[in-house]
C-alpha cells in the first residue's frame, strides 16, 4: 500500500504541475475532463502492469527485481533533468524536428509545455486537447507499470488511487494557479524525481 502511495504521488506530480501552469494562464479544466485525463493515465498504468505481470512469470525474480530498479532510476534521473530539458526545447522550438506523425509531433510539444493542449486558444479544454494531454502526461505510468510489476500486492487499490488522487489534483492545482500564479516559475519536476528514486532502490534492498 506505502509503494502504492508512492507511485501515485510521483505519477500525479507532473498533472499537478501542468494544471498550475493552466490556472495561472486562466485556463479551465472541467471536473468531466480532469478525470478523463486521469481515466487514460490510470488505463495506461493498469494495461502496461498487467501485461507486465504476465512476462514477469516467464522471467526469474531477481531480474525483475533489476529491471525495475533501472526502470524506476531512469524515470527518476529524468524527472530531475525535465525541468532543465524542457528550456533546452523551449529555446530551439524554430529547429524543432518535423515528425512523420504530426499527432506525435504535438504530444511531444505538449509534454515540453502542458498549456499547448489549448489548440484553439479559448482558454479552455476541451475532450480533444485533454486526451492530447492525458496522453502526453501517461508517458511516465506506461514505464512505471511495468517498473512496479511484482512489486504491487494489491493492484486494484493502486489504480484506484490513481484514478482518484490525478483527478483531485488536477483540479486542485486549477484553483492554485488562480490564486497563485506566481508558483508557476517554480521547477518542482524533482519531487517526482526524488519518490521515483525512492521507488528505484527499495526494488533491490
Amino acid at each position: 500500500m506505502f509503494h502504492s502511495l508512492l507511485l501515485v504521488i510521483a505519477l500525479s506530480m507532473d498533472g499537478f504541475l501542468a494544471s498550475i501552469a493552466y490556472g495561472a494562464r486562466n485556463i479551465r479544466i472541467s471536473v468531466w475532463i480532469a478525470f478523463l485525463v486521469s481515466a487514460v493515465g490510470t488505463t495506461c498504468l493498469g494495461i502496461s502492469f498487467f501485461f507486465a505481470q504476465w512476462i514477469t512469470s516467464f522471467i526469474p525474480v531477481w531480474i525483475c527485481s533489476w529491471i525495475s530498479f533501472g526502470l524506476f532510476f531512469f524515470l527518476g534521473i529524468s524527472s530531475l533533468c525535465k525541468g532543465m530539458l524542457k528550456t533546452v526545447f523551449k529555446n530551439r522550438r524554430k529547429r524543432q524536428l518535423t515528425f512523420a506523425c504530426s499527432g506525435f509531433s504535438f504530444v511531444l510539444d505538449i509534454y515540453m509545455d502542458e498549456t499547448k493542449a489549448d489548440m484553439d486558444f479559448n482558454k479552455r479544454l476541451s475532450v480533444k486537447e485533454g486526451l492530447y494531454l492525458a496522453i502526453a502526461l501517461s508517458l511516465d505510468s506506461l514505464v512505471s507499470g511495468i517498473a512496479c510489476a511484482g512489486g504491487i500486492e494489491q493492484p486494484l487499490f493502486l489504480l484506484l488511487c490513481s484514478f482518484i488522487i490525478t483527478g483531485s489534483v488536477l483540479l486542485a492545482g486549477i484553483k492554485i494557479g488562480n490564486v497563485w500564479g506566481k508558483i508557476e516559475r517554480w521547477n518542482l519536476s524533482w519531487v517526482s524525481g526524488i519518490v521515483f528514486l525512492i521507488l528505484a532502490f527499495t526494488r533491490i534492498v
